[in-house]
């Protein structure tokens, strides 16, 4: 929604298949027309999560409604407050339905800030047009792609959330957080 860059997809191409696990519930095993099949080896989480939101349900099929408040510009899972309130919508509608339709389904094509409204939601929906960079790995052994997979997969500090507090104090008030 922010324009924030939002990581790659890191496949594997390859004639051999491994034993695998399947993302979802119904999921065909299948190749290219070439015989070559992919593997996801960075990037699952933003796929699953992409499917979960486009489609609005999770993979037992119970509902997963995330809203967007189109005054406060929030995104929330949905609670019975926020359910009976018009401001917040289903993210899942506005990415499948469009939003001059998600607009007009909730009569806010005749409200005094119709083209405010209309602007967030249309970015809102231009979140299916983001392009995330995918990185096809061709010709690596199992090895090689297990290596290249722990690498990736190691190589981040996971900060806790203490870290993460004053990192945001740091910058919302400079000077505040010394060296120590």
């Amino acid at each position: 929604y922010h324009d924030y860059p939002a990581g790659a997809i890191m496949l594997w191409e390859t004639d051999a298949s491994p034993i695998s696990k399947a993302l979802g519930a119904k999921v065909s095993r299948s190749a290219n027309s070439d015989g070559k099949v992919h593997f996801v080896l960075d990037g699952q989480q933003r796929l699953t999560s992409l499917k979960l939101v486009f489609e609005g349900k999770d993979f037992k099929g119970k509902d997963l409604d995330i809203r967007f408040n189109y005054e406060t510009e929030e995104f929330q899972l949905v609670n019975r407050a926020i359910r009976s309130d018009k401001r917040w919508v289903p993210v899942t509608d506005v990415l499948c339905r469009g939003a001059v339709e998600v607009c007009q389904q909730i009569g806010l094509l005749n409200s005094p800030n119709t083209a405010q409204i209309l602007n967030r939601l249309n970015r809102l929906e231009r979140i299916k047009d983001y392009l995330f960079p995918v990185y096809p790995l061709r010709g690596y052994t199992y090895e090689q792609v297990t290596e290249i997979f722990v690498r990736v997969n190691s190589k981040g500090t996971r900060l806790r959330q203490a870290e993460l507090a004053i990192a945001r104090l740091a910058f919302r008030l400079p000077g505040v957080v010394s060296e120590e």
